[in-house]
C-alpha cells in the first residue's frame, strides 16, 4: 500500500482551490467574488450543470462555508450575471497560465515519455455548435445561413503525456487551424516535440519550429496540387525513410518515413528528427499515432463536459466557459499524476509489461489507466471538500486517489503495437470496401434464402 505525502495535495492545484484567485481582487456589492464566480461557471461547464439557479444551488449547498455565503442566502442568478461580467478572459488565461506553472511536476510523473524530450505534446482543432444569438453569429458567423446557429473554430496544444491543455484559441468557422498553431508557438519550448495531422504541415511552420527548438512529426498530404514536391520524390522512391534538404530553406533537413502497420501503408510523415539511428522509423510512425490523445480529450469535452454545447450567449461567457474547462482538465490531470506517483512502485510491478520499452524502441509508456469519467466526477468533490476545510478536502482526495487506483485499468500483454484502424486512410479505397462488403452481404442473404425455400 502507497503512503501518501500529504504535503503533495497542499501544494497542488486542488489543495489551493480556496485560494488560487488573488485574495485582493474583491468585488463589492455582490455575493459572489472571483472563487465564488469562478467555482460556479466551471460547475456550469465541466459538471454538467447549465442553468445558473441549478449551478449556483450546487455550489451552495456543497461550499458555502467555505465561500462565505450566509446559510440560507443562495445567490441569484442576476446576480451570478453581473458577476460574470468582470471576469476577462485575460485574467482566466493568466489564471490558467499560473496554474500550469504550478502544476509543473505533472510532466514528472508523465504517463508517456519519449527519448529525452520535454513534452509530447499534439495539435488539433474541432468545430463547435453555439447558442443563437446576434453576438455570437456577428462575431463567429453562421457558415450555413443567418437563420442558423453560429460555429467557432476551435485549436488546441494537449500534453499526451500528462493529459492536460497546454493552450488554445477559438476564432470564426473560417478561420485556419495552421493560423492557431503559429499563433500558439510561443506556448511551446525547445525540447518539446510537437504531433500534427494533415492540416498543418508546411514549409514556414516547420522552418519557424525548427529556429525554436521545438521537434514535430507531421502527417502529409500525398495527392492533390498542394503536395509537397518533396513529398512527391519521396514517393516516387521505394525506400521506407528519406532525409532531403527543405525547399528554398538551405541546411534545413526533413525526414520522411512511411507508415509500417497494417492500415497504414499509404500515411507518410515528415519529421525534424533525422538521426534515424537514434528515432527508428518505427518509432516515428508510433509517436504519431498518439496523436490520438486529443481527439480522445476532445470527444470527452463534448460528450461529458458540454463543449459541443455551451449555455454562454456572448463572447465573453463563451471565453469563460472554455477557459473554466482548461483549468479543470489542468485539476483532472494532475489527479491522475498523483496517482501514478503515490502507486509507482506497484505499477512497476504489473505483470508482462515493458513500460521502457513498448510499443516501439524509446518510447516509455505507464501500463497502468485511470479512469477519466471517475477522475472527472472526483475534482467536484476535492475542491468542494478543500473550500470547507483542507483536512476535510485531505480525507476526499485520499479517497479518490484509492478509487482510482482500484477502478484501473492495464494495457494488454503482449500486444506489440496500440490499437489502430484496420481501414485504409484513404477515403476512396474506404469506399470500395465497404461497397463491396455490402455486395457480399446481399449474396450471402439470397443464398440464405434459396437454400430455405429449396428445402
Amino acid at each position: 500500500m502507497s503512503t501518501f505525502d500529504i504535503s503533495s495535495f497542499r501544494d497542488s492545484i486542488l489543495g489551493k482551490s480556496a485560494s488560487m484567485l488573488d485574495p485582493g481582487w474583491v468585488w463589492s456589492k455582490s455575493p459572489l467574488g472571483p472563487l465564488q464566480t469562478f467555482l460556479t461557471v466551471m460547475t456550469m461547464v465541466a459538471f454538467g450543470r447549465k442553468g445558473y439557479r441549478s449551478a449556483l444551488q450546487e455550489v451552495f449547498t456543497l461550499s458555502h462555508g467555505g465561500l462565505g455565503w450566509g446559510a440560507s442566502s443562495v445567490p441569484t442568478p442576476s446576480a451570478l450575471t453581473q458577476a460574470r461580467r468582470k471576469m476577462s478572459e485575460d485574467l482566466l488565461r493568466g489564471l490558467f497560465g499560473r496554474l500550469s506553472k504550478e502544476s509543473g511536476h505533472i510532466t514528472s510523473r508523465a504517463r508517456l515519455r519519449y527519448r529525452d524530450f520535454r513534452r509530447v505534446v499534439a495539435a488539433d482543432g474541432t468545430l463547435l455548435a453555439l447558442a443563437s444569438s446576434p453576438e455570437l453569429k456577428k462575431h463567429f458567423g453562421c457558415p450555413h445561413g443567418e437563420h442558423l446557429a453560429p460555429q467557432a473554430r476551435m485549436s488546441m496544444l494537449w500534453d499526451l503525456g500528462a493529459n492536460v491543455p497546454v493552450d488554445w484559441r477559438m476564432g470564426s468557422q473560417a478561420e485556419s487551424e495552421n493560423g492557431h498553431l503559429n499563433d500558439m508557438l510561443g506556448s511551446l519550448g525547445a525540447g518539446d516535440l510537437l504531433l500534427a495531422d494533415r492540416l498543418y504541415p508546411s514549409r514556414s511552420l516547420m522552418s519557424q519550429c525548427m529556429d525554436r527548438g521545438i521537434h514535430y512529426i507531421f502527417r502529409v498530404k500525398i495527392q492533390g496540387d498542394n503536395t509537397m514536391r518533396e513529398v512527391k520524390a519521396f514517393l516516387a522512391s521505394s525506400s521506407p525513410e528519406h532525409v532531403i534538404e527543405m525547399h528554398d530553406h538551405p541546411g534545413k533537413m526533413l525526414r520522411f518515413v512511411r507508415g509500417y502497420r497494417p492500415g497504414s501503408e499509404d500515411c507518410v510523415f515528415v519529421t525534424s528528427l533525422t538521426n534515424t539511428t537514434e528515432h527508428p522509423h518505427e518509432a516515428i510512425a508510433d509517436l504519431y499515432q498518439r496523436r490520438w490523445g486529443i481527439e480522445t480529450a476532445y470527444r470527452e469535452g463534448k460528450t461529458w463536459h458540454g463543449l459541443d454545447n455551451l449555455p454562454g450567449s456572448s463572447l465573453l461567457h463563451i471565453q469563460q466557459e472554455i477557459a473554466a474547462l482548461m483549468i479543470f482538465w489542468l485539476m483532472e490531470g494532475e489527479l491522475e499524476g498523483q496517482a501514478r506517483h503515490f502507486y509507482a512502485k506497484e505499477i512497476s510491478q504489473q505483470p508482462d509489461v515493458d513500460p521502457a520499452w513498448k510499443p516501439a524502441e524509446g518510447i516509455a509508456e505507464i501500463p497502468v489507466r485511470f479512469n477519466r469519467k471517475l477522475a472527472a466526477n472526483a475534482i467536484p468533490l476535492i475542491i468542494n471538500a478543500a473550500c470547507q476545510d483542507i483536512e476535510i478536502g485531505i480525507k476526499q482526495w485520499h479517497r479518490s486517489i484509492t478509487y482510482l487506483w482500484q477502478n484501473r485499468s492495464l494495457l494488454r500483454p503482449g500486444r506489440t503495437y496500440r490499437r489502430t484502424s484496420q481501414k485504409p486512410h484513404i477515403l476512396r479505397k474506404r469506399d470500395a470496401e465497404a461497397t463491396q462488403a455490402s455486395r457480399e452481404h446481399q449474396i450471402k442473404r439470397v443464398e440464405k434464402g434459396g437454400s430455405k425455400s429449396t428445402q
